[in-house]
């Protein structure tokens, strides 16, 4: 015998036909080949061509065919000039027509199966009621005529077939009882009978004529090792009156007693004995259906959002695999960099024989990024040895990782104007947001309103601000998962300070004493308000201003040991802050705010004048060893600029 194996797509099913060597003689008008042909190969529920089989040689003008499967469906993409009996899809097709016209639609013929498993096709140049059985070279027929036992052995026996003589049938093994009873179409009477001694069953035609095959009721036994398929509780000879078998009808080969001169709807003929073999073209196709591999789920399964950055991945499939060689690679998707390759055989894979395919990357990926993964072809092996087809594109399996962190703010603008303020930002997500700021030594907030529809550019308008003030604030933010952010410390000032505020000290270390208290180390007071009055004195006499009613409350700074404490910098508050933007104030340096006790811009500005004036380096507004032991010095016995 001849073996063709056609493999095709690793997608699909594998159907593998199975070329039998003519089981009897032929016409030599007619032969039934499987000639090399495409690949039959299928998934689950998909048609997939059988085009090798074929007939070979000229033909009558009219020749019939019937193909059948078990399991599964046939169907022919062409059907010109042919002749059905019965439906054109099916497990059995009936047809006829010229072998011209047979073999083009043959050549579009169609196997669909909806599971995995074995069936045969059978071809056989037969008519529609006709069913061959290539176990034994026999032709059976079931025919449908009302008869009672005796008639329909009679019939039978009258019947001739492809050169053989019929008789009602006998059956001798159980390869035979199933393949005749699963192509019954209703039920029959057969050739087995105990009429001449009850119990006695014996065949009462065909080569088998004679033989016994059964001895007792339902409880009794076959005999000399032949073959028998009685009902359950049959043979029983209900009313002393059954002595003849048939087959049930539906197709469950089950044998029956039942009165010989009851009627029934039919007959099954049988056509062949030895040395006298019907001569019927036929042949059988073996096919086997095995799954390949395919990915029934995903986790995180395709376009799924809101994935943990240390997720694991995992394959689930229809068959279990092993892992064999190549690699799992993680991909970017903004720029399909390689993030990550597995090898499968490493032991970041995890489930080989079994279903599910597990994968622990090493990398733990960033957040709110969109990743795709691909599977090498050579990666996963059936038991049956098939590959999984793999993933080679950037579309089948993506996921884009949860977001863990808050907005991040840029582009912080503040455009104050005298008692008004407008901030904008940008934030890298379309998140709600907040900002809160601080007036002095008040705190309020306000919501920023700007989000909806959420945007990434944001404004907020603050009013009924004090003019030449200095403001503090922070953005607050959330997304929409709830992860919080908070900016630097901001600040602006509002205008409308006096010419006077110009931020340079006078040459002549005249302090600038609107809103600005005196300095007093406690051991010098006297000394230093006497000296104050008659510093003011001499302002008054060359200016024509007085001041000396604006300078009230005398600040008392107990000999400035708060300035020894810790360095200042933007952002911190506390006493310390407050004692240092007096003594600057006192020395002639501007800050329009006044001592609020918080370190921002106006106090780093004038910080860093004193130090470039006093040759501290870096001038860069920041108060530190230098800067304190600067303004010891320069404090002894006096004030401390």
């Amino acid at each position: 015998m001849q073996i063709n194996i056609v493999r095709g797509s690793q997608w699909g099913l594998f159907i593998i036909l199975l070329g039998i060597s003519f089981l009897y003689a032929a016409p030599s008008a007619l032969a039934i080949s499987a000639v090399s042909g495409s690949a039959a190969t299928s998934t689950i529920n998909v048609a997939r061509a059988i085009t090798n089989v074929q007939i070979v040689g000229a033909a009558a003008s009219t020749t019939p065919v019937k193909l059948r499967v078990t399991t599964g469906s046939l169907a022919f993409g062409v059907t010109t000039g042919l002749t059905f009996i019965g439906g054109t899809t099916g497990p059995t097709l009936t047809f006829s027509g010229t072998v011209a016209n047979i073999n083009a639609a043959l050549a579009t013929l169609t196997y669909t199966r909806g599971s995995i498993g074995t069936d045969t096709l059978e071809v056989s140049l037969i008519g529609a009621t006709e069913v061959f059985f290539p176990g034994n070279g026999h032709l059976y027929e079931y025919i449908l005529s009302a008869q009672n036992w005796s008639g329909a052995l009679a019939a039978a026996a009258a019947q001739t077939r492809y050169g053989a003589a019929g008789y009602l049938t006998t059956i001798i093994s159980a390869s035979e009882n199933a393949f005749v009873a699963a192509r019954l179409t209703g039920a029959g009477w057969i050739s087995g009978s105990d009429a001449g001694a009850e119990g006695n069953w014996s065949w009462r035609a065909g080569p088998e004529n004679g033989i016994s095959f059964w001895s007792g009721a339902e409880d009794g036994n076959t005999v000399g090792g032949n073959y028998a398929n009685w009902g359950v509780g049959e043979p029983n000879d209900a009313g002393g009156v059954e002595h003849c078998a048939q087959f049930i009808s539906g197709g469950s080969g089950v044998w029956n007693d039942l009165n010989c001169g009851d009627t029934l709807s039919g007959y099954v003929v049988e056509f062949g004995q030895p040395g006298a073999l019907p001569t019927v073209i036929a042949n059988n196709f073996a096919l086997q259906t095995i799954a390949v591999p395919v990915v029934n789920t995903l986790v995180p399964a395709d376009n799924a959002t809101a994935v943990s950055p240390t997720t694991n991945l995992q394959l689930t499939l229809n068959v279990p695999v092993t892992v064999a060689t190549g690699t799992i690679t993680i991909h970017l998707a903004s720029d399909n960099s390689v993030v990550e390759t597995i090898p499968v055989n490493s032991g970041q894979v995890t489930g080989s024989g079994t279903t599910v395919i597990t994968i622990n990357p090493n990398t733990t990926l960033a957040d709110s990024t969109a990743y795709y993964v691909q599977v090498a072809s050579t990666s996963l092996r059936s038991t049956g040895n098939t590959l999984y087809a793999g993933i080679s594109d950037a579309i089948t399996w993506n996921f884009t990782t949860n977001d863990l962190n808050g907005p991040v703010f840029s582009n912080i603008v503040s455009t104050p104007e005298r008692t008004t303020a407008t901030i904008t930002w940008n934030t890298n997500e379309l998140s709600s947001t907040q900002i809160v700021y601080g007036v002095t030594a008040t705190d309020s907030s306000t919501g920023e309103t700007n989000t909806a529809p959420r945007v990434s550019a944001h404004s907020v308008s603050l009013t009924a601000l004090t003019s030449c003030a200095e403001y503090n604030f922070r953005l607050v933010g959330s997304d929409a998962l709830g992860n919080r952010a908070t900016s630097t410390l901001q600040t602006f000032s509002t205008s409308g300070c006096s010419s006077s505020s110009s931020g340079n000290r006078p040459t002549n270390r005249t302090p600038s004493v609107a809103n600005v208290p005196a300095v007093v180390p406690g051991s010098n007071r006297a000394e230093l308000e006497k000296q104050l009055g008659e510093l003011l004195a001499q302002f008054k006499s060359l200016t024509g201003k007085d001041f000396s009613a604006s300078i009230s409350p005398v600040v008392v700074l107990a000999d400035r040991t708060d300035l020894t404490v810790r360095d200042l910098t933007t952002g911190m508050q506390g006493e310390d802050v407050k004692a240092l933007q007096t003594i600057l104030m006192a020395a002639g340096y501007e800050i329009p705010a006044g001592p609020t006790g918080f370190f921002a811009s106006q106090t780093k500005t004038a910080l860093a004048k004193y130090q470039a004036e006093k040759g501290i380096a870096p001038a860069a507004g920041y108060f530190g060893s230098l800067t304190r032991a600067q303004m010891k010095t320069a404090g002894t016995g006096g004030l401390w600029w």
